[in-house]
Order: C-alpha cells, then sequence, then structure tokens
C-alpha cells in the first residue's frame, strides 16, 4: 500500500509549498519511507508501506531520465508473472522488480492502452514531461482510492481527500446534493465528494490531463453477454474453486504475518478457512481478527446474538492458533467519530467503518499489515441473489408479486425487508451523477427513507413496483445486475473509507472477493449455480466443503456482529455527542439537512435501548456531518440546497 499526490500550476507557480502542505497531511500514519520529486510549477509525492516482497526495493517517485515519465503508484499488480515474461526480466530479477516499474514499462509498451494489460488493486499517476501531460489511473472495481480537483489554478491529486484540504485558494463550500444522499442513506454519484471543488475518479476510468484538455474516461466494462457453459456441476465447483484459491494467495503475498478479519459469517469464514489452507506454516501465519462484544455490550444489549461463538467454532475447525478478539473496550465513539472525520477530511457515503479502525488497531499491535475481508461478498460471489428478483419483475415472470416473494425463496421477516431494501438500492445505484435526476422522486423522499429504514414494508411496496417498470430503467441482464451491485458507489466508497481506517494503523484492507477474474467468472455462469432450492449463495457453499462446519458452510441467518459494539461505544460517548448536537442546534447548522428533534431523540433512543435501534446509517452521518461543521471543515456558504 501506498500514498500518493501532487499538483500541476498551470500558471508557472512553483508547487513546493503545496507540496509540502500534502505531504505533512498524509504521513499521520508514519510512512516507512517517503519521496518527492518537483520541476518548477509541477510536482509528485509518495509515501510507502512496506508489505509485498518486493515493495522493499521501491524508489517513489520513479523519475524515468530517457523516456522523461515520472510515476507515482499505490498498487499491487496480480499478473506481474505475465509482465514479466513480457518485458523479459531475468529469472534472478523477479524478486526485486518492483509493481511501479512494471506499470511504466507497460505505459511505455502500450500508451494509455497499458490498462488493459494491467490486472490488480491500483491507482497511478505518470507525468509525461515531453508531451506535458498527466495520465492518472484508477483499478476496475476501485479498490484503490483517487481524489482530485481542477480549478483554472491546476490540478491535484491524492490517495486521500485530506490531502487537498489545505491546498492554496481551495473553495471548501459544500457539496449539498452529496450531503442530501448522504444523510438520507441514498447511495451517493460515485463522483462527488462533500465538497464542491473536490472530486473522485471513478474505478475503471482514467484522466487525461494538459493545459488545454481534461478527459476522464472509462477504460474498462464488464462483458455482459458473456456466458459460461460447462458439463456439470462438478466442472463448475472445480473451476471456481480454482479462481476463489488463486485470489486470495494473490492477497497473501506480505512480508508479515496475515491477519483475517472473521465475523463467523460466510463470507469470511471462507476467506479465512482458504487462507489458513494456501499458508506456508514455516514462513507464514494466518491470525483471526474478529469483533465481539464485550461484557458491557453483552450487559446492554441481552438479547443480541454474539457472532464470536461461531467464528471461534471456524478457528478450531481450521487449526488457527492465533484468535484476536477485538470489543468495544479498546475505544470510545467519540474518539472514533473524531478520527474518522480526520481521517476522511470530511462526511463520506458510507458507514460502519468503524470496525475497520477497531480492527486494524488491534492487528497493528500482532505485526500484521494484510487484512483479508470477505466484502464485497454479497455484492458478488456471495450474493443473496437479490438482483434475480427485479429481474424476474422486469422481465415478466414475476409481476407485481412482491408481497408474495417471501414463498417464491422461502424468506421470512428480516430476509424479506432485505430484499424490498435491495430492491430500492438496485434502481438508485446509478454510476452516471447525471442519472440521479432520472430516479421517481418518491423513490428518494423523506418518507419513503425514514418507512425503508424503520422496516415499514408495506409502505414501499408500491413505489418499488413503480420504480421496477419506470420508462427510465433499462431493461438489464442478470449479469449487469451483478455488476451493478458490485460497481454502484456504494462498493469502491467502502473500500476507501476502509483503506484510511486501516492505513491509520499501517495496516492495508485486501478484498479477494473482488478479484476481477473470479467475479468476471461468476457473472457468466447460470444462476442455477448461484442459487438452489431456495438456498443462495450455493457455489460458493459448495467450496467449503471439508474447510468449514457445516453449521457455517449451511448457516443462513446471520447476527448483527458489527452494530452491538458500535452501539455500546455509543454509550460511552453520550455527552460529548448530545453536547455537539446541541452546540450545532444553537448555531442553527445546516437546517435544511438535519431533523435536529428526530436526530436527538434517535440519538437517546439508541444508547438506552437494549435493542439495536434502525436507521443507525442516517445518525452516523448526521453526526459526522455536524462535527466537520464544528471543525470548520465544510466553510460557511450563501448558497442553498436545491
Amino acid at each position: 500500500m501506498s500514498v500518493l499526490f501532487g499538483t500541476w500550476n498551470f500558471k508557472e507557480r512553483r508547487v513546493r509549498d503545496d507540496l509540502i502542505k500534502m505531504r505533512e497531511n498524509l504521513s499521520h500514519w508514519n510512512p516507512d519511507r517517503q519521496g518527492f520529486w518537483e520541476k518548477n510549477n509541477i510536482g509528485l509525492g509518495h509515501h510507502l508501506l512496506i508489505n509485498t516482497p518486493e515493495s522493499r526495493y521501491e524508489q517513489q517517485p520513479l523519475d524515468h531520465l530517457p523516456s522523461g515519465l515520472t510515476i507515482v503508484t499505490d498498487a499491487r499488480i496480480d499478473n506481474r508473472n505475465e509482465l514479466l515474461k513480457i518485458f523479459k526480466v531475468p529469472v534472478e530479477r523477479h524478486d526485486t522488480t518492483t509493481d511501479n516499474w512494471l506499470i511504466l514499462q507497460a505505459y511505455l509498451t502500450w500508451k494509455i492502452n497499458c490498462v488493459d494489460h494491467l490486472l490488480g488493486d491500483f491507482s497511478f499517476v505518470i507525468w509525461d514531461s515531453k508531451e506535458e501531460c498527466l495520465f492518472c489511473v484508477r483499478d476496475q472495481i476501485g479498490c484503490k482510492p483517487f481524489y482530485y480537483l481542477k480549478n483554472d489554478e491546476g490540478f491535484s491529486f491524492a490517495s486521500h481527500q485530506r490531502g487537498l484540504l489545505k491546498l492554496f485558494g481551495i473553495n471548501l463550500t459544500p457539496n449539498y446534493n452529496y450531503l442530501s444522499l448522504a444523510l438520507s442513506a441514498i447511495v451517493t454519484p460515485n463522483t462527488d465528494t462533500c465538497y464542491n471543488e473536490i472530486n473522485r475518479l471513478p474505478p475503471a476510468h482514467y484522466i487525461i490531463v494538459t493545459k488545454d484538455q481534461f478527459t476522464v474516461r472509462r477504460y474498462w466494462k464488464p462483458d455482459n453477454t458473456k456466458k459460461i457453459i460447462l458439463s456439470n456441476d462438478a466442472e463448475y465447483l472445480e473451476a471456481f474453486s480454482e479462481k476463489l484459491h488463486t485470489a486470495i494467495s494473490r492477497r497473501m503475498r506480505t512480508l508479515f504475518p496475515v491477519g483475517s478479519q472473521l465475523s463467523g459469517g460466510l463470507d469470511s469464514s471462507g476467506v479465512t478457512a482458504l487462507a489458513k489452507k494456501l499458508c506456508d506454516p514455516k514462513s507464514q501465519s494466518v491470525i483471526a481478527l474478529t469483533l465481539g462484544m464485550s461484557d458491557y455490550a453483552k450487559q446492554h444489549y441481552p438479547n443480541t446474538k454474539d457472532e464470536v461463538a461461531f467464528a471461534t467454532k471456524v478457528v478450531e475447525h481450521t487449526g488457527i492458533k492465533n484468535h484476536v478478539i477485538v470489543t468495544d473496550e479498546l475505544s470510545d465513539y467519540w474518539e472514533l467519530i473524531n478520527k474518522q472525520v480526520e481521517l476522511n477530511g470530511g462526511v463520506t457515503g458510507v458507514n460502519f467503518t468503524e470496525n475497520s479502525f477497531l480492527i486494524g488497531k488491534a492487528a497493528s499491535s500482532h505485526n500484521i499489515r494484510t487484512i483479508l475481508s470477505g466484502y464485497p461478498g454479497d455484492e458478488g460471489v456471495t450474493t443473496h441473489c437479490s438482483y434475480l428478483i427485479p429481474y424476474l419483475c422486469r422481465s415478466g415472470q414475476i409481476t407485481n408479486q412482491i408481497p408474495n416473494l417471501y414463498k417464491l425463496f422461502g424468506l421470512q421477516g428480516r430476509q424479506y425487508l432485505r430484499i424490498c431494501k435491495h430492491l430500492l438500492r438496485t434502481f438508485t445505484r446509478n454510476t452516471d451523477a447525471e442519472k440521479m435526476s432520472e430516479i421517481p422522486k418518491n423513490i428518494i423522499n423523506k418518507t419513503l427513507v425514514n418507512s425503508l429504514w424503520l422496516g415499514a414494508h408495506k409502505s414501499i411496496e408500491k413505489d418499488i413496483i413503480k420504480a421496477l417498470n419506470h420508462p427510465n430503467r433499462e431493461d438489464f441482464s442478470l449479469s449487469e445486475d451483478l455488476w451493478t451491485h458490485l460497481t454502484a458507489n456504494w462498493t469502491p466508497t467502502r473500500m476507501e473509507s476502509e483503506h484510511t481506517a486501516s492505513l491509520a494503523w499501517k495496516t492495508e484492507t485486501v478484498y479477494p472477493l473482488a478479484d476481477l477474474e473470479l467475479l468476471d467468472f461468476f457473472a457468466a455462469i447460470p444462476a442455477t449455480q448461484k442459487i438452489r432450492k431456495g438456498v443462495s449463495r450455493w457455489l460458493f457453499r459448495s467450496s467449503m466443503e471439508g474447510l468449514l462446519p457445516k453449521e457455517i458452510q449451511w448457516r443462513t441467518d446471520k447476527a448483527y456482529s458489527v452494530l452491538p459494539p458500535i452501539f455500546a461505544l455509543f454509550r460511552k460517548a453520550e455527552f460529548p455527542l448530545l453536547v455537539l448536537i446541541e452546540k450545532c442546534q444553537k448555531k442553527n447548522y445546516h437546517e435544511p439537512f438535519v431533523d435536529y428533534g428526530k436526530l436527538q431523540s434517535r440519538w437517546v433512543e439508541s444508547i438506552h435501548s437494549d435493542k439495536l435501534v434502525r436507521g443507525v446509517g442516517s445518525m452516523m452521518a448526521a453526526l459526522q456531518f455536524l462535527l466537520t461543521f464544528e471543525n470548520n471543515e465544510l466553510e460557511g456558504t450563501n448558497d442553498q440546497p436545491k
């Protein structure tokens, strides 16, 4: 993992002062190595986390004098062996050849088409001094973050939003559209941030910047016409298992012990079990990291299941020797929310990354730098197949039969509500910011959002049916629906936030289930391999035969593994957060966004009830928003939200 940053001033002003500010604002995690390259009005910077074996030899920015190219990268290239062969690197140099050198050679060979030859998690920037051009790239799924701003002064970029906040002349006025959606728990556009002037590069896109040109272009799209038809179940299982093993082993290239998030659910349990199977016990160990409920949390939420018991069964079955239980006793929510706003540089469109901060803190004390995650399993290879339902509705196989879905899929209670929520999210997850205007107003109005989170599913059924039959809704295929879930802004935004939270502890969260080759295979196989006899995740479950206990392999329930510890942290921070709410209410901050009465009553309910209160996502986003204003991260403005 690395952090990259840089700036180019179009008016020929020297950029050293800006680079120093960016470097200081991104050095909070004590990088292993820092690099700095400057030439008059342009400069690039880099902070390195030594993790993979070859990263020990990285020197960034890499200035290639013969070509006039300078490159900074945050990358783990997974098709290294293929590229080493193409570039005819001697075998004795394979272990010392760095990923940034491979990317540079790819650019020298294929120019901007190099993106078609790279596989892995990456963001990088190349400065071409001969063409006076910047080339900025983000990987296909969005595992690596990339923020930028472009104005009359120039172009600046950073791996994290906070790296841009101190730049000369930046205007930190709020992006009201983004904030309204974030506070309503609706997916935000994948180009936006909470600031008007700061943008995000969407996954699978690149930017070309010259003094006269600024182009953002998509370089990759999934092949939704691809179909994989094999002879029998055994062939599907063998092919899937091979790709799953490869995806995990690629992300275990580390000089340190491997950490694995283990909640006790199917996704993380499967990843953890395979990591244990694939590691070489002579040179590597796997440490399981579980977010559990402390005695304090159990006392206040006695009716809530604790996932630690399931996680422990996985550990015992796989023979993992080191199991770290992370509890809310390590921190309190006031510390966490302050740190979250500080690290993210403001409000993000996703919550529940507090657990990544707690897991990262525990991992760092065990000398772990790579943490395997089971995310985004639900959106991909361990999907609950909720995307099948909009397809069946649109194709006429289910016509206005949403109330009967529980009969078709054996769904009950909370699972039924989950399907309704997924239907809503499927429609609202547009990757084009411009398409937000196509969403019917009844899909995003306040009543609908509140009823969704409060579980009043009857009030949203007719609105979902209207959305499914809306004339602007394209007739997506099953593969397209799956990729829509995977590439929707929720997925990369969560990975960005976890990237930031992990880095604070010099750790890196990686996502085997976001492996491009694995996803490409899974999207193209028949639906009967994904759901069968009312049981979802069929192929993934089958691949876990012998690796997991039967009760984990085939379990269909899941406790709130994250919320109880977070709610316990709420209780410990009751006073300072109530003071924050009252202080902001008196100052009359953002009246159009926050219903202070509802927020305060929801907050009080969440810390005094022995049950988990719905709507916590919106509440946490609102608290981030209040704290951001109070810390003056967002400047005042006379503009009003539309």
